[in-house]
């Protein structure tokens, strides 16, 4: 099996510091290191932005607007002028 590569990261003293906290006050998530809660932070980010260009593939269907998709407190729309990002109507 071949050796990894890393690189390094610098990050402000305050944003390390909440990861630290983090870690210290969830044990039941399972990280042990800031480098484990980055990597899977990371991921999940990824995971998010592919979800969200996949939602924007879609088909014209004429409509003036036509949601692409809602999640919770939000909602995405094609419009005329292009794409809105709306909060969800209380």
């Amino acid at each position: 099996m071949g050796r990894k590569e890393y690189t390094t990261i610098k990050l402000p003293k305050k944003v390390a510091d909440k990861i630290d906290k983090y870690i210290e006050e969830n044990p039941a998530e399972g990280f042990s290191s800031r480098t484990e809660l980055i990597k899977d932070a990371l991921r999940e980010y990824f995971h998010e932005r592919e979800k969200f260009k996949d939602t924007m593939k879609f088909k014209d269907t004429g409509d003036e607007t036509k949601v692409i998709e809602k999640g919770e407190g939000y909602e995405i729309r094609k419009t005329e002028d292009g794409i809105e990002f709306r909060p969800e109507k209380e």
